[in-house]
């Protein structure tokens, strides 16, 4: 197991150090700020996690034999992906509102793989946009369309909110409508899960 920790790494230097390690199983890149495209290529990596590089634009990871993929608090990438295993993603907006560009680029990142399989979204944006949005569903909003909107397909949405004290265990939000008036300051997590259509090919 290889774990790199706030390490300076030019991109170039990055990969000439990771390929002195050809039988690496298990390898963790976090807080290496200097870097801004990953490369990485091997048949015996198993388990890949990048976390809080900010810098970082693109990924390029060939590893035919992952079975693990964690990408959180990370930028959003462009990426050249060939693995087998799903993968768990994580984007913070921080502390701003995201624009529409923001959004864009998310879509763009889920249309680009389906083997995206857990994502978790930090926005920061008001509170009443979750229960104005999210909750409620109009049932004849898609009935011309085959394919229905995000909303239809929202299966289940588990709500958390972190208070700012310290060492404060997230408390679990049941009833989002009224949340906003029964928490102070403090943090919305929310966990959605969704369950697509399967489409079949004609014959």
């Amino acid at each position: 197991m290889l774990e790199l920790t706030g390490v300076l790494f030019t991109d170039h230097e990055f990969l000439v150090f990771i390929s002195r390690f050809p039988l690496l199983e298990d390898l963790t890149v976090r807080y290496c700020l200097s870097l801004e495209w990953i490369t990485i290529s091997s048949n015996l990596l198993k388990n890949l996690s990048i976390d809080s590089c900010y810098n970082l634009m693109a990924i390029d990871i060939d590893a035919p034999n992952l079975l693990s993929f964690r990408y959180y608090d990370n930028p959003i990438p462009v990426f050249s992906m060939n693995v087998p295993c799903p993968w768990k993603v994580e984007f913070r907006t921080g502390e701003v509102d995201p624009d529409t560009r923001w959004y864009l680029k998310i879509k763009e990142f889920l249309a680009g793989s389906n083997q995206v399989e857990d994502v978790i979204l930090y926005v920061c944006s008001e509170k009443k946009w979750l229960h104005q949005n999210l909750m409620n569903v109009d049932a004849s909003c898609c009935d011309s369309h085959d394919i229905k909107c995000w909303r239809h397909y929202l299966k289940d949405i588990k709500g958390f909110f972190v208070p700012e004290i310290r060492d404060q265990k997230p408390i679990r939000v049941d009833n989002f409508k009224d949340a906003p008036h029964q928490y102070g300051t403090g943090t919305f997590m929310f966990h959605l899960n969704w369950c697509f259509p399967k489409f079949l090919k004609k014959a």
